[in-house]
């Protein structure tokens, strides 16, 4: 029996729709391969460009790949594809590193610590974290390092001023104290001569011009007159050294 007209009318209506619906699924994917490459193309470029060397390790913690970053941190080439992230341990001042990659695979704990190369004085920031797939999968571990050998250079010189300013502090506590008990000391000695010098005067006032308690009373104002001259030289002369202004003048001595 031959089919009729109306059923391969029909048939043929079918293939049609069926073909639309594939010309746009084909569109579809299309679009949706352009997109891919598109992105794809971008993470290339970041991952070209990006100066945060990374290492990707597979669950094995062999290298699977790395950006260009870390060719120049840790001397990669592309033959140390598949080769085991203890081989390179000895580049650490840190040797555990290989045991906090399957630390970071059974836990699924990040890690984030500063270490150090050996045979350089630089410093790096080290993240690890688990490798997630789009589907969730644990494929490996992200080994990030980012340089902060200045931030650490700029913390030490930061330590030391802080150092120096407390040894500066303390220093000027101590010269506080020390004028303290200067003044305290000269005071006492400013004082001392005065009580003979009032008595020389009480004396005076009380006898004769002539009278050789007159004279030695006389004496005494003098010498301690003399004392408190001195006395107070001393006290312009350390004036002078604070101020940098004292002058030496220098001449043979026997």
């Amino acid at each position: 029996m031959h089919p009729s007209n109306e059923e391969l009318q029909t048939s043929q209506e079918e293939l049609q729709s069926v073909n639309e619906e594939l010309n746009t699924l084909n569109a579809e994917l299309s679009k949706k391969v352009d997109e891919l490459e598109l992105l794809y193309g971008d993470l290339q470029n970041f991952f070209q460009s990006t100066q945060i060397a990374t290492v990707f390790l597979d669950r094995e913690s062999r290298i699977a790949r790395f950006t260009p970053a870390a060719t120049a941190v840790f001397r990669l080439a592309d033959g140390d594809v598949g080769r085991p992230l203890s081989d390179f341990a000895a580049r650490f001042d840190a040797q555990d590193v290989p045991q906090e990659v399957t630390r970071v695979l059974e836990t699924l704990v990040p890690v984030e610590r500063t270490i150090g190369l050996a045979d350089e004085k630089r410093s790096f920031l080290m993240r690890m974290n688990p490798y997630r797939t789009p589907s969730n999968v644990i494929a490996g571990v992200v080994v990030s390092f980012i340089d902060v050998t200045k931030l650490k250079e700029t913390e030490a010189a930061l330590r030391r001023a802080v150092e120096e300013r407390e040894r500066a502090e303390r220093a000027l506590r101590e010269a506080d104290q020390r004028k303290d008990a200067f003044l305290a000391v000269l005071s006492h000695e400013l004082r001392n001569p005065l009580a003979p010098i009032r008595s020389s005067l009480h004396v005076i006032e009380h006898v004769p011009a002539g009278a050789a308690a007159a004279a030695t009373a006389h004496e005494i104002i003098a010498r301690q007159v003399g004392h408190l001259a001195r006395l107070v030289d001393d006290l312009l002369d350390v004036t002078r050294i604070a101020n940098g202004k004292l002058q030496v003048e220098r001449r043979p001595l026997d």
